[in-house]
């Protein structure tokens, strides 16, 4: 039998999902709420969309640190400007 690894996220890998599971999840469930409120007001609030990217954008940086953050804002980025 291995011994179990611990790691810094242990308690919400064991109990709840691991990190990719949470961020889809949190993808998932921005997506429906912006679906719902397009659906029904023909918009989507920055109220809603804003949040989202710091969010992403923190998760990225927490997750994968500096890398992860770069890489993201440089997609934001190329996103804004197409």
């Amino acid at each position: 039998m291995r011994p179990r690894q611990e790691t810094e996220y242990w308690f919400l890998e064991t109990t709840l999902m691991n990190s990719a599971q949470f961020t889809a999840m949190l993808a998932v469930a921005v997506a429906v709420c912006a679906a719902f409120t397009d659906v029904k007001a023909r918009r989507i609030p920055n109220r809603l969309t804003y949040p989202a990217i710091l969010i992403g954008l923190g998760l990225q940086g927490a997750l994968h640190g500096w890398r992860g953050l770069l890489l993201s804002a440089g997609g934001a980025f190329f996103l804004e400007a197409s």
